[in-house]
């Protein structure tokens, strides 16, 4: 099994699968930046990721893509926390 296929599942009565992002590495590369661009974005341009009290940042391909293209966001998403 590989790493992409190893993610968490959806919620049953949701379709497809959830592919969360965790860490500021993971963000960043899902990005194609560094992770101080990364943080960046997030602290200046709205980059949808969720940081809570020294806990790892998490974001989701979607949220990033939708960002990405200037779309907005959905809540649960991402976003600051």
């Amino acid at each position: 099994m590989s790493k992409a296929d190893a993610g968490p599942k959806a919620k049953p009565g949701r379709p497809g699968k959830v592919d969360i992002l965790w860490g500021w590495q993971e963000i960043a590369e899902a990005l194609q930046v560094s992770v101080c661009t990364a943080k960046r974005l997030a602290d200046e341009e709205g980059l949808p990721v969720f940081t809570r009290r020294g806990r790892m940042a998490q974001s989701s391909r979607q949220a990033l893509q939708k960002w990405a293209n200037g779309e907005p966001c959905e809540d649960g998403e991402g976003g600051k926390s």
